[in-house]
């Protein structure tokens, strides 16, 4: 939020600096003769005059409780000039008019999904939404969502088996609603193959359903023409017009003439959105949805665009997502608070990270540490956790036993299986109490960063015009690094002392081939965090 550029009194400020300059004036009649005592005037009798309880303490404290309401104004109506500091009426009623700027409504989240029906057999779709030719399906509450692309039913008689033709839906009905978890039955409702099984699930978690703009993102849309004025199809007005698309849409990145002269690649991020501990959203959340991304390409891309003339060559693509793999060092306390749970914290970091590699069943795993790695002695089970790569979020696990095996391995018997199905290359790390917090930290630092360049800056002769806009130092930066300790700090504050970065597997975004395929952008990968003292 934007600073104020002046200050506003506090109570008995104003009220002071008037009787101040009220006992410098009655100081010139020091020595005269009182009239109403017949004495000379002295400083005590100044003072007895002013001091609280007298009669112009009251007058003067009158007048402060008056320019205390009149500057409380003041602060109100300066507030107003600033787009993210305004009430909501002057924010759509003054500020979005006058910049051109419209309120964005509700979208629909979109999902892929598997239906059974004969080979051969067609679901409408339409990219138009709603269409009344389009098949559509709804969810238990009655939304729709209706096919976004057209498929095949191939061969084996599941349409959207096939990642060459995936049958996904689109919400008609809005809001975040319409990200429906994976594995959520729909049931067809109209324009559906005779031969389809009236019931099916969709195969992943619906992305991109958002509710009307909200007031924070709107000034941000504002602030931003502000800072950086859209005209005659600039850097900036491309920008303006990919948020402006849909609601879904998060921020654009315009990398002009990246291809060649004439063309233009514009990368979208899309709004994570309200999620909930016991469901996140987890790493790819900012990657846009089908819908989100058709939406864009209409807005932007010739002939169709309102907005783009037919001479410019448009490529409207997602951030791709490149893993990154962490270690980190932490200093927390032990056995006490939020920090570590044991005392003895169990396993410690020697060289690389402790991870899974074996398993035979959902609660039989095997780990193998970089190095020597005995167990505290004693009889009470060291407390574990593992990180969920496709949740960015730790599960803390329920050991049964742990047994040492050759090469700095360790057997692990679970006495029940975890939510997140232990997979080989996952990290175990000593179990952190508020592991959930710092799982939230980490989704916060990466939603934080942005997508990279797509042609090398230091050598490509394209690079003056094919840098990204807006720029890292201004707006989401494109590396990783040590600032994640910051960022965990933060969310647990006076328990991290102190932390370090032990190993990071990308800091930069890798430049793509082909700079129309879309530039990379750091996500969450393995995560593992270890004492550091």
């Amino acid at each position: 939020m934007t600073a104020r550029f002046f200050g506003t009194p506090q109570a008995g400020e104003e009220r002071e600096k008037m009787l101040a300059a009220f006992r410098a004036t009655l100081r010139k009649f020091i020595g005269q003769i009182d009239p109403a005592t017949g004495q000379p005037i002295t400083e005590d009798d100044i003072v007895r005059a002013t001091q609280e309880g007298s009669r112009w303490y009251g007058q003067f404290n009158a007048v402060d409780l008056a320019l205390l309401a009149i500057h409380a104004k003041a602060a109100g109506l300066a507030d107003q000039v600033v787009p993210s500091r305004s009430t909501s009426g002057m924010l759509r009623g003054l500020h979005a008019p006058m910049r051109g700027v419209e309120p964005l409504p509700a979208a629909g989240g979109s999902m892929r999904c598997t239906a059974v029906a004969d080979p051969g057999a067609l679901f409408v779709g339409s990219t138009t939404i709603p269409d009344p030719a389009a098949a559509f399906a709804v969810d238990a509450s009655g939304l729709r969502y209706q096919v976004l692309y057209s498929v095949t039913t191939p061969a084996n008689g599941v349409a959207g088996s096939d990642d060459a033709q995936p049958l996904i839906l689109a919400g008609v009905d809005t809001g975040e609603r319409t990200n429906l978890d994976a594995g959520t039955t729909l049931t067809w409702a109209g324009n559906a193959p005779l031969s389809a099984a009236k019931t099916f699930t969709t195969s992943e978690d619906g992305r991109g359903g958002i509710a009307d703009e909200t007031d924070g993102d709107l000034a941000r849309r504002i602030e931003d023409d502000i800072a950086h004025p859209p005209a005659s199809g600039n850097n900036a007005h491309v920008r303006k017009w990919a948020r402006e698309s849909t609601a879904s849409v998060e921020d654009a990145f315009v990398y002009a003439c990246a291809k060649y002269a004439g063309t233009m690649v514009v990368c979208v991020t899309q709004k994570r959105g309200q999620q909930s501990e016991a469901s996140p959203k987890g790493p790819l959340a900012r990657i846009p949805s089908a819908v989100t991304l058709t939406r864009a390409r209409a807005y932007l891309v010739p002939p169709a665009s309102p907005k783009v003339p037919e001479r410019v060559t448009s490529f409207v693509v997602a951030p791709v997502a490149q893993y990154t793999n962490l270690v980190l060092g932490l200093s927390l306390p032990r056995g006490r608070g939020l920090g570590w749970a044991d005392v003895r914290p169990w396993p410690a970091y020697s060289s690389g990270p402790v991870t899974v590699t074996s398993l035979s069943d959902a609660t039989h795993f095997t780990v193998t540490s970089s190095g020597a790695n005995a167990l505290p002695s004693g009889s009470v089970l060291p407390q574990i956790m593992v990180w969920a790569r496709e949740r960015s979020r730790w599960e803390a696990l329920r050991v049964a036993s742990i047994t040492p095996g050759g090469g700095n391995t360790f057997a692990i018997v679970l006495a029940s299986a975890p939510t997140h199905a232990i997979a080989v290359g996952d990290r175990i790390s000593p179990l952190v109490r508020g592991f959930a917090l710092l799982g939230q930290a980490v989704e916060r630092y990466f939603d934080a960063l942005g997508p990279g360049e797509v042609v090398n800056l230091s050598t490509d002769p394209r690079a003056p015009r094919a840098r990204r806009f807006p720029d890292p130092v201004e707006r989401y930066p494109q590396k990783a690094g040590p600032a994640i300790i910051s960022t965990l700090q933060t969310v647990l504050p006076g328990t991290i002392t102190s932390g370090e970065l032990l190993s990071i597997s990308a800091t930069t975004p890798t430049i793509p081939a082909d700079p129309s395929s879309g530039p990379s952008m750091l996500v969450a990968g393995h995560l593992a965090v270890y004492p550091a003292d």
